[in-house]
């Protein structure tokens, strides 16, 4: 089966190769540009009136192993769509400005259109009309700068505080928990926010278990 969604993480390992100090500039980029192009122009034929994105018809969509909400317009799915085309910003410069130019107004109005839909009274949603964002979609809210700083803190204390919380289950009343491997996404965005103490205390609050029961390497998802 085909997980569309890993598609933006080629284009953020894209980003983080560029950015990379010890990286041989030998034209990688431009050798993979057209690609980049294809990936996020076919997307672009997923967005609906509403001007999101959904899952393409017969692929899965995957988002992460973690019990959290799929229903569409899916949050966290147009929030990586959405970092992709920021990502394409940067890469595109020097590149293709035309091109770069349409993906930075493509940015700009699916920034506005998911406020639009997933923001309400009661905070952000993973759907208009499902459960509360998860833990993911909050990262990645701070990720794509669509949180003003104070919001930005404020959503941290709630990631930080899940991660630490030891409790691996998914009750109703509790953000739903990113798995180990999406767990990226939210030490990017404590990152980006200067909180690297919290990410070292969820690593060996979390990971640490593992390291003490003698795991020869890390789970798949929290509770296996």
């Amino acid at each position: 089966y085909v997980v569309t969604d890993y598609n933006f993480s080629w284009i953020e390992l894209l980003d983080f190769w560029s950015r990379h100090p010890g990286r041989d500039d030998d034209g990688l980029l431009q050798r993979h540009w057209p690609a980049l192009c294809r990936i996020l122009n076919r997307f672009d034929r997923d967005r609906a009136a509403d001007g999101l994105i959904r899952s393409q018809p017969g692929r899965r969509l995957f988002l992460d192993w973690s019990p959290m909400d799929r229903s569409e317009p899916n949050l966290t799915y147009n929030l990586r769509y959405l970092h992709a085309l920021q990502l394409a910003e940067g890469l595109g410069a020097g590149l293709s400005a035309a091109e770069t130019a349409v993906f930075s107004e493509r940015a700009a109005r699916l920034a506005g259109c998911i406020r639009a839909t997933h923001l309400t009274a009661a905070g952000w949603r993973e759907s208009p009309l499902g459960a509360p964002a998860s833990q993911l979609a909050l990262s990645l809210l701070i990720l794509a700068g669509l949180v003003a700083s104070t919001e930005a803190d404020a959503l941290a204390e709630a990631i930080i505080a899940r991660s630490l919380d030891i409790d691996d289950s998914s009750p109703p009343e509790k953000l739903i928990l990113a798995s180990p491997f999406m767990h990226h996404y939210v030490f990017k965005a404590l990152h980006a926010l200067g909180r690297t103490a919290a990410i070292r205390e969820i690593i060996a609050c979390r990971w640490g278990r593992w390291a003490k029961a003698g795991e020869a390497t890390t789970w798949e998802n929290w509770s296996i």
